[in-house]
C-alpha cells in the first residue's frame, strides 16, 4: 500500500493494550505486543499505518524519497488525519508529517 514491500509476514503481530504474549491458533503463531495508546494512533486507518511505518523506519531512515512517496500515495484526507496526530507523536515524526503535507517536492540528495 505504501510502496515499500509486498512481502507477507511469516508471523502475525498485533499491538494491543494487554500484556505482551504469544498465542497459536492451529499452526499459526500470533504475537500480541503491549503498546501505549499513543502508539496505536490511527488504528485501522491508512494514517495509522503510516505512523507505524515511520516509527519502524526511525528518524535516520526517513529521507526525501520516503517523504515524496508518501506525499504522492496518501490522499488529502489521510494527510489531514496525519496532521491531527502531529501533536501526539515525537518531534521528528511531527516534522516528517509537516514535510509530507508540504506543497513542494523535496530534492533527493546526490550520491
Amino acid at each position: 500500500m505504501l510502496g515499500r514491500c509486498s512481502q507477507v509476514p511469516a508471523q502475525l503481530v498485533y499491538l494491543m493494550d494487554v500484556p505482551s504474549r504469544s498465542i497459536s491458533i492451529g499452526k499459526q503463531p500470533i504475537r500480541l505486543f503491549h503498546a501505549n495508546l499513543h502508539e496505536m494512533l490511527g488504528a485501522r486507518q491508512t494514517s495509522g499505518l503510516v505512523l507505524q511505518a515511520l516509527r519502524h523506519l526511525g528518524s535516520d531512515n526517513v529521507d526525501a524519497a520516503v517523504v515524496n512517496r508518501l506525499r504522492v500515495v496518501l490522499s488529502d484526507s489521510d494527510k489531514l488525519q496525519l496532521r491531527t496526530y502531529a501533536t501526539f507523536v515525537p518531534g521528528w515524526m511531527a516534522d516528517t508529517i509537516t514535510r509530507i503535507n508540504a506543497r513542494t517536492v523535496e530534492p533527493r540528495p546526490e550520491i
